[in-house]
C-alpha cells in the first residue's frame, strides 16, 4: 500500500536485546496504533506480494541473462550465481533486486542510464512527503 515503513531487529543475545529494548524505550521508537493497523493490513497480502516478488525477480534476472547487451547477471536465484545451491537450500524464493554488468564500455553503460525511465510515489500534492500538502 505504501502508506507505513516499518522494520525488525531480531537477536539471539539477552544483553543487545537489552540494549535495542532500552534505545526503543528512550528514544521512542514504537509505533502508532494507527501505523501498526496498517502494517497489520499489509501483513494479511504479504505471502502473495513475496511470491510475485520472488517470480517478477527471477524474470527480470532471466530475461537480463540471455540479453546480447548484458555482461554479467548477479541474481543468487540463478543456476549461475555462485551461492545457487545454497540459496536453493535455504530460502523459498529470491528476492527482486537484479544487479547485472552492461557490456561494453562507459558510453554504454550512459546510453542505458540515460534511457532508463524512473518513478516515485507523489503525494496529491505533488510532492515526494509522506503526507499530503494543502
Amino acid at each position: 500500500h505504501s502508506d507505513v515503513l516499518m522494520g525488525l531487529v531480531s537477536v539471539n543475545r539477552d544483553d543487545l536485546y537489552e540494549r535495542l529494548k532500552f534505545l526503543q524505550i528512550s528514544l521512542g521508537a514504537v509505533p502508532s496504533p494507527f501505523d501498526c493497523f496498517l502494517c497489520n493490513r499489509g501483513l494479511k497480502t504479504l505471502h502473495i506480494r513475496m511470491k510475485l516478488h520472488f517470480h517478477n525477480g527471477l524474470a527480470v534476472a532471466k530475461f537480463l541473462e540471455s540479453h546480447p547487451r548484458v555482461e554479467k547477471v548477479i541474481y543468487p536465484g540463478l543456476p549461475s550465481h555462485p551461492q545457487y545451491e545454497v540459496v536453493k537450500k535455504q530460502c523459498t524464493g529470491c528476492p527482486g533486486m537484479v544487479s547485472f554488468h552492461i557490456k561494453g564500455n562507459i558510453k554504454n553503460a550512459s546510453a542505458f542510464l540515460r534511457n532508463l525511465k524512473v518513478f516515485t510515489l507523489l503525494c496529491p500534492g505533488g510532492c515526494l512527503c509522506p503526507e499530503p500538502t494543502p
